[in-house]
């Protein structure tokens, strides 16, 4: 933890508290180009970002453990659900909580609470609920209570439980500021990059917050469905996307870019999955039974894959990286359309959540709809968790649509969305005792590919990737992992957390880290709290 003393607030603080003591010498009271003070409405642009940010970070090796995309050079240590040590790789979520967001959420409602700017504070609590809920799925034990303490020098870390209370503690602090009367700012319309200002919104946002933190219990003896299916009902209601929560980016410079667009060019020699193509072209047995071959294949498959030079969609498998004797018009193509290792044709500007100017998602919809399905599944209420269930496939048709729309790219009419909610039985059931918690959470799955790598890795841990059946039936159908292990995964055990941020924890708070068993070369496998009875 002791990265935080070095973050641009603390830098910050020393200066102006140079200042100060220098005053009656220098008799200076302030200097206009070093303020002492910052308004939220400045703040709030960055903090939004990096909301963004960390999640993007983190998800390329996320993504490798849920298998949405593999290394295509062999036995990459995230494909064999492995970490990359003395690195900060997979820290990002943790800097981004503790030193980027940190004290400046502080700063936001600090400043906007002594003007009575209500609406930032009610955002500032919403984002840091957003922000310790999304620490502690990836990391499991983190610093609570000691966080932010200026004079220490190691941080003990808290239960998974107990900030999964912080989470409900922020989000209730967040309603309660959202709900009160706020005073104007000329800048929050434009400051607030994910919703303009708009509390009602926010307040949503919230609820899909807290409809995340009730549904990871499902292993638990308290865990309330009704609680669920509450907090659904109060988020995102727009199936139009109007109140979805995104990030959005210029695309001009790499300063500007989105993070896995061709012109930061992070994600490269990442190649889509052979499970998730396998569900999307209709090879997963769980979609495969149906009467003709056409009925398997999703039609969302072009908006979100791409096909080799064949025009046949493949995957790869983790580990096994990219053959060289493969021909070349079916080797697998990046997210940019690269084969192997060929550069990014000058002027590309990508495609889907892959582009330069492309907006990312941080809660959408369907999401919220999926997690109602589960909920309502599990509650008997089938009737219901179908009408849910489409509801996730038909707005995640038109959220493809208009990613596809920004890079002129062929969107699906009406009659194919009509075909896919009527005609594709195994994709959409017609029925309500045709659906089952394997389509539920395969459709979750595909929906978030490419932004929501975090709640799928989530859910493949309550399900305990492959042990766990639902009524009989394996949830995550035909998921397998390769027949190789990192070296430190004693027993072929699969990832459960990423490891703390390296150059905080194991270079400055490697004695606390020790007391949670941090030091261990197969603490990322240990089990955590949320997915346990």
């Amino acid at each position: 933890m002791k990265k935080i003393y070095k973050n641009n607030w603390f830098l910050l603080v020393l200066l102006i508290g140079s200042i100060t003591a220098c005053k009656d010498y220098l008799d200076v009271n302030t200097d206009p180009n070093l303020p002492t003070s910052t308004e939220a409405a400045f703040l709030l642009p960055a903090a939004e970002q990096a909301m963004a940010t960390g999640i993007q970070f983190d998800s390329r090796y996320v993504g490798k453990y849920v298998q949405y995309w593999v290394d295509r050079v062999a036995s990459n240590n995230w494909d064999l659900h492995g970490y990359d040590p003395g690195s900060d790789n997979g820290g990002q979520i943790w800097r981004n909580h503790y030193w980027n967001l940190g004290k400046n959420l502080d700063l936001i409602i600090e400043d906007a609470r002594s003007k009575g700017k209500n609406t930032y504070v009610g955002i500032a609590y919403a984002i840091r609920a957003w922000s310790w809920q999304m620490l502690t799925d990836v990391h499991g034990e983190a610093i609570l209570r000691q966080a932010w303490e200026e004079k220490r020098i190691i941080f003990d870390y808290d239960t998974q439980e107990d900030i999964y209370g912080e989470v409900r503690r922020m989000s209730d602090s967040a309603m309660y500021y959202l709900n009160q009367t706020s005073a104007p700012d000329a800048y929050i319309a434009t400051s607030d990059q994910l919703y303009k200002g708009d509390a009602s919104k926010w307040r949503k946002f919230v609820k899909g917050v807290l409809a995340r933190n009730q549904i990871r219990l499902t292993n638990k003896a308290t865990f309330n469905a009704d609680s669920v299916i509450a907090h659904c009902n109060a988020a995102m209601s727009s199936a139009a996307g109007a109140d979805d929560a995104y990030v959005p980016y210029n695309g001009n410079t790499t300063d500007d870019a989105n993070f896995y667009g061709p012109l930061r060019n992070n994600i490269r020699l990442f190649r889509q999955s052979t499970y998730l193509t396998n569900l999307l072209t209709g090879r997963n047995v769980i979609f495969k039974n149906h009467p003709d071959s056409l009925r398997g294949v999703d039609p969302r498959l072009p908006l979100m894959l791409m096909p080799s030079r064949d025009g046949n969609y493949r995957g790869m498998d983790p580990v096994v990286g990219e053959s060289v004797s493969t021909l070349w018009n079916q080797l697998i193509p990046g997210v940019f359309n690269t084969l192997r290792d060929t550069l990014v044709p000058a002027g590309y500007k990508g495609r889907y959540m892959f582009g330069d100017n492309a907006k990312m998602p941080i809660m959408t919809y369907s999401e919220i709809q999926l997690i109602k399905a589960e909920a309502q599944y599990r509650k008997g209420d089938k009737a219901g968790a179908l009408i849910s269930y489409k509801n996730a496939v038909s707005a995640h048709v038109d959220f493809l649509n208009a990613y596809a729309t920004a890079f002129n790219n062929p969107t699906l009419s009406v009659a194919m969305k009509d075909t896919l909610l009527t005609k594709r039985p195994t994709i959409v059931p017609l029925v309500a005792d045709s659906l089952d918690m394997s389509r539920i959470m395969l459709q979750k799955y595909i929906i978030g590919y490419g932004w929501n790598h975090i709640e799928t890795w989530t859910d493949l841990r309550r399900y305990h990737y492959l042990t766990d059946a639902y009524q009989g039936k394996q949830v995550y159908q035909e998921f397998k992992f390769s027949t190789s292990w990192y070296i430190g995964n004693a027993g072929q055990k699969p990832a459960y957390r990423l490891r703390p941020r390296y150059n905080s924890e194991y270079v400055w708070n490697k004695e606390a880290l020790n007391k949670i068993g941090g030091l261990a070369g197969d603490f990322h496998t240990v089990e955590m709290w949320f997915s346990k009875p």
